[in-house]
Order: structure tokens, then sequence, then C-alpha cells
């Protein structure tokens, strides 16, 4: 199969086994480990995390860069962390970056799914508006890359559908976009959607019929008013079905049982008061509930996300102040507990002050959900950028 952008020939540099930092966090209910992953001479940014059901554990995909270094190359990572919190080996895949202001940017992993017999399908970038599709093998090995779209185009997230089959969605030109493809890489159809402004997605699941729900931001007609969320049903065609737009941004979508969907969003009333909201939508994207997890947050929230437990409810997360928040809600979408965390003084690692900032990704297992947030330490060495993992029981 062809090999885009010389991904074979980068070799995959194995690190030594890595082991559970001592850092510990102000531990949300039901928190079993949180180790943190990232290494002390790069500033680390996790990006995409996935529950392997073949073996228990996790994948999780990110980024690192050399830390006041501009000018040097980055590199993604691939690592796999066992069921007790135990992170594994770092496959690594440098890549070149510019100079200047944004250098450190637009190098992203846009979703990973573990394949039967160890394999993982990734969606990463090789350069702006450039995503490319991988498959690693469990040794590391590059078995093939693709591109998957010839120019301007983004994709946002990738996610499992039928067995064999995979979501993809994003942007393309001032479009959203939205892919189905097999785990060869062939694509086996793609849409373009808009609404005459521009339009993208952000988060994208599968529905039980083979279509999918994908939602995202479409400009407001009111430039004044930025933008709105933009939720779209599609069929096993990928041709639109149902659509609606309602005001808000940053959203993120998860199936909510049966033939409904939750989305939450920032329902921003200025640009110093957010809330963050949940609409809770039917088959046919009318609206069943609505309900307030956070009113008039100065600051918040950014990245929120959402994913359905195991055992039924909900796990959502963003940004609160400086600090990162998550919420347990319960099937009937009622806060059981809110937890947040803020800066901290960690005595003994050299540091002054330590916090988880935000979520990067969610994933659910049989048992458990997990979270990767941000986190940022602020010490004599100067300022670094880390990953931090939960793994919270019900």
């Amino acid at each position: 199969m062809r090999v885009v952008l010389g991904l074979a020939a980068a070799t995959a540099a194995w690190l030594g086994s890595g082991t559970a930092a001592p850092r510990q966090p102000a531990t949300p209910p039901g928190l079993q480990w949180a180790p943190f992953l990232g290494d002390p001479t790069t500033d680390d940014s996790g990006q995409a995390l996935a529950w392997d059901q073949a073996d228990g554990s996790l994948v999780v995909a990110g980024i690192a860069l050399p830390r006041d270094a501009p000018g040097q190359p980055g590199s993604y990572w691939l690592r796999r962390v066992d069921a007790q919190g135990r992170p594994g080996a770092a496959l690594t895949i440098p890549f070149e970056r510019g100079r200047g202001p944004t250098s450190r940017m637009h190098r992203y992993f846009g979703g990973l799914a573990p394949l039967p017999g160890g394999d993982v399908l990734a969606v990463i970038e090789m350069g702006p508006l450039r995503p490319v599709l991988v498959r690693v093998r469990p040794t590391g090995e590059i078995a093939w890359s693709k591109a998957l779209a010839e120019h301007s185009t983004a994709i946002a997230r990738l996610v499992p559908a039928e067995p064999g089959r995979f979501l993809v969605a994003g942007l393309q030109g001032q479009d959203a976009f939205v892919a189905k493809l097999d785990e060869h890489g062939q694509v086996l159809w793609q849409q373009r959607f808009d609404r005459g402004q521009t339009e993208s997605f952000s988060d994208v699941a599968a529905t039980e019929y083979g279509g999918f729900v994908a939602v995202g931001t479409t400009s407001a007609d009111d430039p004044a008013k930025g933008t709105r969320v933009w939720v779209l049903r599609g069929g096993a065609d990928g041709l639109r079905q149902a659509d609606v737009a309602f005001d808000g941004r940053s959203p993120a979508l998860c199936r909510a049982g049966g033939s409904r969907y939750a989305v939450v969003y920032d329902a921003q009333k200025d640009d110093f008061a957010h809330d963050a909201r949940l609409a809770v939508l039917d088959a046919g994207l009318r609206t069943l509930d609505n309900v307030t997890l956070l009113d008039k947050q100065a600051g918040f929230p950014v990245r929120l996300g959402i994913v359905a437990g195991p055992r039924g409810g909900f796990l959502v997360g963003g940004a609160r102040g400086l600090g990162l928040w998550l919420a347990r809600l319960d099937a009937q979408f009622s806060v059981t507990w809110s937890w947040a965390d803020s800066p901290q003084a960690v005595p003994g690692l050299g540091t002054e002050r330590i916090w988880h900032q935000w979520h990067e990704a969610f994933a659910a297992s049989g048992d458990a959900l997990f979270a990767m947030s941000s986190v940022q330490s602020v010490g004599p060495a100067g300022d670094q950028l880390d990953v931090g993992l939960f793994k919270l029981t019900e």
C-alpha cells in the first residue's frame, strides 16, 4: 500500500517503560489512579484517548515539543496505559515545525481507534490542513499511511462505527465534513455540509442504523453574535436527514441511550460570562431537555467534552476559571457530583504550582470512565505542559 509523507521511513523511537509519576492531584470522587504521562524535557499535549476492549488498556496519543527550542523537531507519540495506570513505552514519530509565534501549533491527532490484533488506527496532521490516516502495529511499525484529503481539510474526530468501519468529522474548506472509512483506509463515502456560512464539525457519533450524528459550529447570521451550535444527522449513505442550530459554541456529543443524543456546549452570554449547558435531542433532533450544568462562569468553559458511562449516566468536563472541571450526571441528567481543580503548591517536586487546566479527551470502559487533562506546572525552571490521566469508577 502506498505510504505518504515518508512516515514509514520515520523510525519508531521506543523509549524505556514509564512509571506513574508521584504527583497526585486533589481527587474527584471514584478516582482509582492518576499518572502523569509527559517527559520533563518536553512540553506535552495529550490529544486523543481510546479504550482497547481486547486487553483492557488505554491508548493515548499526543504531541511533544522540546522546551525552549522553537526550531527543533517535535514528535507525535502513542503509548498504552495498562489497567493499573502504568504507562508503557512510547512510540514517537518526529515532525518538523516552523519558527515564530505559531511554530508550536498546527500539529495534532484527530483521533484514534484500537483494532483487533493490537493495531491502532489514528489521524494525524502532517502540515496545516493535511490530515493523514496511519495504521500502527503493536511493534511500533507503521503498516501504512494515507492522505485523507487533497487539501484544506482538518479532522477533529475519528470514532468507530459498525465493525470494521469508522467515521471522521471536521472541516473541508469552509464546509463541515464527514466521511466513512474501512480499516484499510478506503473511503466508503464522504460528504460536505453547509448552511451558507462557515461550518465545521467537532464531534461525531454513529447511529444504530449505520448513519451518524455530528455536532459543530456555524457562523451566526448576525456576525456580532459569533457562532451557533449546529447538529446534523445523516443516513448510512452520508446524506443529510435533519439538522438544527441553536446559540452556543464549543460543542461535544455522545449517544444517550436509544435514539437520544446528549450535546454539551457553552451558551456564552458575553465575553466574560459563560454557561455550560446540556441539550438532550431525539432522533429527529428535537430538544427533549436542556440542563444548565454551570452558570455564569468567568473564563469558562474551554474544550467541553462528554462520554456515556458504563452503567448509565455521563461524565462531562471542561475548564472552570484556571482549573479542570469534571461532573458526573445520572441517567436523568442530574448532577451527582461536581469537582474542580485549582492551582496548588506541590512540596518536594521543585514546582511552585501545578494544576489540571481542562479536559483533552474522555473514554469509557466496561466498568470505568477516563479523563485526560492538560496540566500546567510553574516553578523555578519555568512553565511546563504535561498530560494527566484519571481513572474514575462508579
